[in-house]
């Protein structure tokens, strides 16, 4: 038994049925309906679609736009495999990676942490760039150190490669580079020649191979307004929490207080025992200095690490670290703290598990489509990406009917004029969206007032004709009734 807990197999094992296990439990959520919609596209018109609509680099929509022309249409499931192909490797790939820098029963708890990680395998379970970014901070922290130290032209190749496409995958990954571009220009070793040109030169090129896209970057970017301040300390210790352990239920506060404390003593006592150790500063220095930098930046007023996704490549050094930290601590405290955590993450998981099916439940909100559309309704979906979505499923459940997607009130007239005649018409957006009072209003001064079903964060309304006379027990069968249900 000893044996096995101390083989890496098993965390990796528990990794692969916990990515792959829960894939198709949930229908596609907004943000995927938008990734579907755009890798749908032709190749020249989703990378224009991305510069004018999206917020991320184009590398991981590059790969699912070749992936989905493998199947059409994609399911849930085959559509979500990269994403959780990329979070296994990410587990698979720790041990050997962290090994040479913080020993072998470090990385082993490392990788058991990175295991069960709530936070790790909810974003591989959604087809988004998120655990791709994270293996590529893996595979970086690797050739970086093996770079350091060996000194050698393939490890500065394969860390050029490794770095540039994480730029590629998220602009936050720019928060890391700095980090191992800093922890370079620090090192010193007796063992290999110092060479600074050769340390310094690497840490521009992934930046100057970025250049190609820089004028897409533009036009993303001018819809953001970026600025640096004071690191904000509470989003920094909230943020790192959150890393660890994962969201939990409000009332879990007394059960956490000895892991989070164990873990925060494990931590600085890993930082201290790592900062002595030239060649494990990288892995240090990409822990703390992202963290620092993402409290340090605004995006729209609010601290860039209040989106705890930007810093998910920083996971494995931040395990990492605790890991060494709590080896050293002795076997009561080590089996505290580890035990803590992993009972936490498997509390969180749980909890994750049962809010995730809430976010946009475009199956669920379909199937009560099957029961209540008539022939002839007409369909509007906002924002636009989740009209394929939804075309998706009604043509899953034999829906007839045209979907029109709806983006700016200039198309109000255009819809206007659609509905002149329709009996009903059924409106889906997204809760999050600000962009549907015109269109609400106008619907609702043909129709009068609409019924309302929470799917969610997706909302269905249903406009209907109503009699001018209603019944005294109530509304008449051909108006259904107005209040807000949740299903």
């Amino acid at each position: 038994m000893t044996r096995l807990l101390l083989s890496p197999l098993l965390p990796v094992s528990f990794a692969f049925l916990l990515r792959f296990g829960f894939l198709h439990d949930w229908a596609f959520s907004v943000d995927e309906a938008y990734e579907l919609y755009a890798v749908q596209l032709p190749l020249r018109s989703m990378l224009q679609f991305l510069a004018h609509t999206d917020s991320h680099p184009p590398l991981y929509y590059l790969l699912l736009w070749l992936w989905t022309r493998l199947s059409t249409p994609p399911t849930e499931l085959f559509l979500r495999l990269p994403g959780a192909l990329f979070g296994f490797l990410t587990v698979a790939l720790a041990y050997p990676v962290l090994s040479p820098i913080i020993t072998r029963r470090p990385a082993l708890l490392a990788t058991y942490l990175l295991a069960f990680s709530p936070l790790l395998i909810r974003w591989s379970h959604e087809a988004r760039m998120f655990s791709l970014a994270t293996l590529l901070g893996l595979v970086s922290l690797h050739f970086l150190s093996a770079s350091l130290q060996t000194n050698r032209m393939r490890h500065w190749l394969a860390y050029i490669l490794a770095s540039a496409a994480g730029l590629y995958t998220m602009y936050a990954f720019a928060l890391l580079l700095g980090a191992y571009a800093f922890s370079a220009l620090l090192y010193r070793s007796s063992s290999v020649p110092s060479n600074l040109c050769r340390r310094v030169l690497p840490q521009m090129i992934p930046f100057l191979l970025f250049v190609p896209w820089l004028s897409f970057l533009s036009l993303q970017a001018h819809r953001e307004t970026v600025r640096v301040t004071w690191p904000d300390w509470a989003a920094a210790l909230w943020t790192t929490h959150l890393l660890l352990l994962g969201p939990l239920p409000q009332n879990t506060a007394p059960f956490k207080l000895i892991p989070v404390f164990c873990a925060a003593v494990a931590f600085l006592l890993g930082a201290r025992c790592l900062v002595a150790a030239p060649h494990a500063r990288p892995l240090l220095l990409g822990t703390v200095l992202p963290v620092l930098l993402a409290a340090s930046i605004s995006v729209r007023s609010e601290p860039l690490m209040r989106s705890h996704r930007v810093l998910l490549p920083v996971v494995p050094n931040l395990s990492a670290v605790l890991a060494a930290g709590a080896i050293h601590m002795g076997r009561p405290l080590l089996a505290t703290t580890t035990g803590g955590i992993l009972i936490l993450n498997v509390w969180s998981f749980g909890f994750l598990r049962r809010q995730w099916p809430y976010i946009s439940d475009f199956d669920k909100l379909t199937r009560f489509l099957s029961h209540n559309a008539l022939d002839g309704d007409y369909y509007i979906a906002h924002p636009p990406w989740a009209a394929y979505a939804l075309r998706y499923y009604m043509k899953r459940y034999q829906i007839p009917g045209t979907v029109t997607p709806y983006s700016d009130r200039v198309q109000l007239t255009a819809i206007a004029q659609a509905i002149n005649g329709k009996r009903q018409v059924w409106l889906v957006y997204d809760n999050a969206s600000r962009r549907t009072p015109y269109l609400r209003a106008l619907l609702s001064e043909a129709f009068g007032k609409p019924s309302t079903v929470f799917f969610g964060n997706a909302v269905l309304m249903r406009y209907t004709h109503c009699p001018a006379q209603r019944d005294v027990t109530g509304p008449s069968s051909g108006c259904p009734d107005s209040s807000p249900r949740r299903q």
